[in-house]
């Protein structure tokens, strides 16, 4: 089964994204990963990995960035987080899909 990492806003327990558009991008990207018999992975959030180190959160995004087949990176105004998944998965050669709500 295929793996798709999903890179964006994270989803917290009490609410989910800020913006509107990017909780129906999540929602359109679950959908089609299953027509597709495929397993998505959204950015919920983790404490630990948040308060984690600089060095330590690069080696995790990386191995989680690792283990998935594609990325879809979601970019919004001030989610840093996005562009260092994006990074490591251009860095290692992931096939990464881009969604932005502007340029």
């Amino acid at each position: 089964m295929a793996t798709v990492h999903v890179a964006g806003p994270v989803i917290r327990k009490d609410r989910g994204p800020r913006e509107k558009w990017v909780g129906e991008a999540y929602r359109a990207i679950v959908q089609a990963a299953r027509k597709l018999d495929s397993d998505t992975i959204l950015p919920y959030s983790e404490p630990d990995l948040e308060l984690a180190s600089p060095a330590t959160f690069f080696e995790s995004v990386r191995d989680r960035v690792g283990r998935s087949d594609l990325v879809v990176t979601i970019f919004t105004g001030g989610d840093v987080s996005a562009a260092v998944e994006a990074g490591v998965a251009a860095m290692i050669g992931k096939k990464q899909m881009i969604i932005t709500d502007d340029l």
